[in-house]
């Protein structure tokens, strides 16, 4: 059999190295997938309370495996073509600033989705009451409130504030880990917005109690992202909403 000439294969023009390194970035971007986890769940804890799982951007952690990746290949070739200290020492900075640069890109695009809340008009709001028994829920009701409604409700939310305290924090995570019912069976309100910087954006708070919460997704493990904010009127005027058009005193 005859051998493959492999003289063929190798880099010897500018046009050469284009190539390859190309095919170096979609191969490697490529593998990443499904193995940037634990900067997802990294990112999501450094990030802004008011962004869940569900809006937020994609693919920051697939970018920075692959830009980390791609540097050390970088590096592996300066040192097989003996390039200078200087050039290997631009390398490696290169390798550390651009993940460093894509989560400072994340945080700022985490907020861009978020300010929706503030500075445009949802596109619905939806209020969800639920009755339980023993833990079931057995019914819900789909109210829609109308225009003066949703102003109202709409300033209310803008109000909130997130609970920073952290010993408040941990008795409210404490009363979570203890709660002997779903916490996604409770009246809970949706604020939706349109696609803005790439994404849509909603924001789902639940009431239990006097508890008002966001659920922001998970954890390494069984644990949760949780937002817990201050009430500042809203328990209250969903309860009297709900009083008014389902007639239930409680």
């Amino acid at each position: 059999m005859k051998k493959p000439d492999l003289s063929k294969f190798r880099i010897k023009s500018t046009k050469d190295w284009v190539i390859f390194w190309i095919f170096a970035t979609l191969l490697v971007y490529t593998l990443a997938d499904g193995y940037d986890t634990g900067i997802v769940y990294w990112l999501r804890s450094v990030e802004t309370p008011w962004l869940g799982y569900v809006n937020e951007p994609q693919n920051y952690g697939r970018m920075m495996i692959s830009a980390a990746v791609l540097a050390v290949l970088a590096e592996a070739v300066c040192f097989l073509r003996r390039k200078s200290l200087r050039i290997k020492l631009a390398v490696l900075a290169a390798g550390v600033l651009v993940p460093i640069a894509l989560v400072g890109m994340y945080l700022v695009h985490c907020r861009l989705i978020v300010s929706s809340l503030w500075q445009e008009e949802p596109s619905r709001i939806t209020i969800w009451w639920k009755e339980s028994s023993g833990g079931n829920t057995v019914s819900a009701v789909l109210y829609a409130p109308d225009e003066e409604e949703q102003e109202k409700l709409l300033e209310y939310c803008r109000n909130l504030t997130v609970v920073s305290d952290e010993a408040l924090q941990e008795e409210f995570i404490q009363w979570y880990r203890e709660a002997d019912t779903s916490l996604f069976s409770q009246n809970h309100i949706d604020l939706h917005y349109p696609e803005r910087y790439g994404h849509s954006y909603s924001l789902d708070l639940y009431v239990w109690g006097d508890y008002l919460y966001f659920f922001r997704g998970h954890k390494r493990g069984n644990g949760y992202f949780l937002a817990f904010f201050e009430d500042n009127g809203l328990i209250q005027y969903l309860e009297d909403l709900r009083q008014e058009q389902l007639g239930t005193a409680e």
